[in-house]
């Protein structure tokens, strides 16, 4: 019952227990505050506002973000007498219910293609809710009464939530012109956004702008970059980064700038506007990015001074890698090893051989055990790596210690002169002398007792077991720095690079194994050597780790490549939206990474989760918010993955995140994580890799 009544400024509110009841909204900067945040992926629109309308009482009802559910609020503020139950009963999925629930999300960035104007406001409903015309009619007219700061003029679109919904709205599109609604769909909503903000913050830096098809300068943390074409995979962290070309939300450009709080953002420029950022360049600048828009106003250097002073981490870092592991292992040995007697990580495992490489194992130990068997009949195959290797960090170790260069220097005594050398706080001077020590790396000779150990330990078992194979993928899994849970730097996905092996077939089986041999030993030094590149300097050096083998060191995961693959992407746990579990993708044909995309290429991203309960069953539901740019090879996959396809990863996913929260001591609703999948030349489901979703 209401205790009491009485206004609040302009909006009309009742209070009830110290709760408050909000009827109408007459200010936008009200409307902001009740914000909460929201599911989306494209980040045209962070957050939103739940609304509930009894039809009974004729009341529209705005919720305050602290009541995350619909039946919440109807039970503890409007004192409903209906179990949960037989709230959804009279709430959802029939023309004649009680209650209306919904939300209203504000698209700011939206530029409507037809007549240039800019916002848009967007109705929901739960994403498999059916509805007539007539509901879709009152509940606008409901939000155009509560929502008193719109204009006039002002019009509220419906959102469908997904493919039911859209194909109710196809089914009866006459009468939905006939009412006069607007529709807006995901896609055309995101085809719309003239702004994503893929990270929120606030920099300072001197402006450098990159022109299409460019050079990239040598860049240092010091630095704001605008990309006024693609934002190259390999860019070293900075100040902030914003570009003219859209974004990949899990890239792991993406990943990482989120993870640091350090603004990122697309921006569709007018020409006055690129007109306006070619004048700063040169100069000190400041970039605040929010949900709705992203500013880059001029500074003056006293200021960029005092925000590198704040920003700068203090103190010297020490990583502390297992370099008493000397031994490449496989699949069996590894296995044993990479869980303590407590059920969780072994430190000692992850500190030698990485988490990359013991997550590899934990994935393929799932798929042996039967986890990801089809569910039913004629749904993909979901695999992992087979049987994967790990070379341990002592091995880089070697390496450093005794392979030489041309001028018959250690890379260990070559390393220590330039890091101590006063030139390397010139970041052009920097950036030649890691080019030509790359080059040593990768083309020095490997000592004679790593080599024996490489084919020993890498090369035998990995022909004996895949004995027609001429390719293999060695991928960087540095221990400590990335994602061991140590707590002294922050996630490093994406710092180092990864490359194939390949190899010709010899006249004998010794004749082959040489060859794989030489390719092998080539390729992992090109592995060892990316310690060194641009962007994984800038962050060690950013948060003063010392660089020497001891501390900075590589492992790496020899697994088999897969070549010709369909598809690709990288699929994350949302956070539960009303207890439902759902996944978030970002796919692409082909082999045009989602992590590392090229030429502008924008992905397929789709949201799959539990949401369908009619009839008491349960049913997945895929909601596309945007499509890819590119073209499939093969025309008959209209989208990068198959909704079976889809369905496969996230019933895979929904298996794997509670086994590696487990391995973290989380419980699985607090454990987000994230999967590289891809869909190999014969149609199955790969999955990757797995890691600990940052944001």
């Amino acid at each position: 019952m209401l205790a009491s009544q009485r206004t609040d400024g302009d909006d009309q509110l009742m209070l009830t227990s110290g709760t408050e009841i909000i009827h109408r909204i007459d200010t936008r900067e009200r409307f902001d505050e009740l914000f909460q945040t929201g599911p989306t992926v494209t980040a045209g629109a962070l957050t939103e506002l739940k609304f509930l309308i009894d039809r009974q009482a004729g009341q529209l009802y705005f919720l305050p973000p602290t009541y995350p559910f619909h039946f919440v609020f109807y039970q503890q503020v409007l004192d409903g007498r209906l179990d949960n139950a037989e709230f959804n009963t009279q709430a959802y999925n029939r023309p004649d219910r009680t209650f209306i629930p919904g939300t209203v999300t504000a698209y700011d960035s939206y530029v409507d293609p037809a007549t240039g104007a800019r916002g848009q406001i967007c109705f929901s409903y739960w994403p498999t809710d059916k509805f007539d015309v007539a509901l879709l009619a009152e509940t606008r007219d409901a939000l155009r009464g509560g929502l008193a700061f719109l204009p006039a003029a002002g019009d509220i679109a419906f959102r469908p939530g997904g493919p039911i919904q859209q194909r109710i709205v196809d089914e009866r599109a006459a009468e939905i012109a006939a009412a006069r609604l607007t529709i807006r769909t995901n896609l055309e909503i995101s085809r719309g956004l003239s702004y994503i903000a893929l990270s929120l913050g606030t920099a300072i830096g001197r402006l450098v702008i990159v022109e299409p098809g460019a050079a990239v300068p040598a860049l240092s943390r010091t630095d704001v970059v605008a990309f006024l074409g693609d934002v190259p995979a390999d860019a070293p962290p900075v100040a902030a980064i914003f570009t003219t070309t859209v974004q990949t939300y899990n890239s792991h450009l993406g990943i990482k700038y989120r993870q640091d709080d350090t603004p990122y953002f697309y921006k569709a420029f007018t020409p006055e506007g690129r007109a306006t950022l070619r004048g700063l360049s040169g100069l000190f600048v400041s970039v605040v990015t929010d949900a709705r828009d992203a500013t880059v106003v001029e500074t003056t250097q006293e200021l960029a001074q005092e925000f590198f002073d704040r920003v700068k981490p203090r103190g010297r870092i020490r990583l502390a890698p297992n370099l008493g592991e000397n031994r490449a292992r496989g699949f069996v040995d590894l296995a044993e090893r990479t869980v303590g007697a407590d059920g969780r990580w072994d430190p000692g495992a992850l500190a030698a051989y990485g988490r990359k490489t013991c997550g590899v194992v934990e994935l393929t130990k799932l798929h042996l055990a039967g986890t990801f068997a089809p569910a039913e009949p004629g749904a993909p195959q979901v695999i992992t790596p087979a049987e994967p290797i790990g070379i341990p960090a002592n091995w880089y170790a070697r390496f450093m210690r005794k392979a030489v260069d041309g001028k018959d220097r250690s890379f260990v005594d070559r390393t220590a002169a330039l890091t101590t050398d006063t030139r390397f706080a010139d970041p052009v001077w920097k950036a030649r002398a890691l080019d030509k020590l790359r080059t040593a790396i990768a083309e020095a000779k490997m000592p004679k007792s790593l080599r024996k150990d490489l084919l020993e330990q890498v090369v035998e078992p990995y022909l004996d077991l895949h004995p027609y194979a001429r390719n293999a993928r060695l991928r960087s899994s540095s221990p400590v720095v990335e994602d061991s849970g140590t707590g002294k730097l922050p996630n490093m996905a994406g710092a180092f690079d990864s490359y194939t092996a390949r190899w010709e077939s010899g006249k004998n089986d010794r004749r082959t194994a040489e060859n794989c041999l030489d390719a092998m030993a080539e390729t992992l030094q090109r592995v060892w050597a990316s310690v060194w590149n641009d962007r994984a300097l800038a962050e060690l050096a950013w948060h003063n780790v010392d660089l020497d083998i001891v501390s900075v060191t590589m492992a790496v995961l020899v697994a088999p490549n897969e070549d010709n693959e369909l598809a690709n992407g990288v699929v994350r746990v949302n956070r539960d939206l009303a207890g439902f579990f759902s996944i978030t993708g970002e796919t692409q044909f082909g082999e045009n990474l989602v992590t590392n995309p090229e030429s502008g290429a924008t992905p397929d991203t789709w949201i799959d989760g539990n949401y369908d309960v009619l009839e008491g069953v349960e049913r997945q539901d895929i909601s596309y918010e945007r499509v890819s740019n590119l073209q499939p090879s093969d025309p008959t996959r209209v989208n990068s993955f198959t909704d079976n396809e889809i369905r496969a990863v996230y019933e895979a996913i929904r298996k794997i995140r509670p086994h590696f929260a487990a391995l973290d001591g989380r419980a699985a609703e607090e454990y987000l994580d994230e999967c590289e999948v891809k869909i190999t030349a014969a149609g199955r489901v790969l999955v990757k890799q797995e890691r600990r979703w940052v944001d």
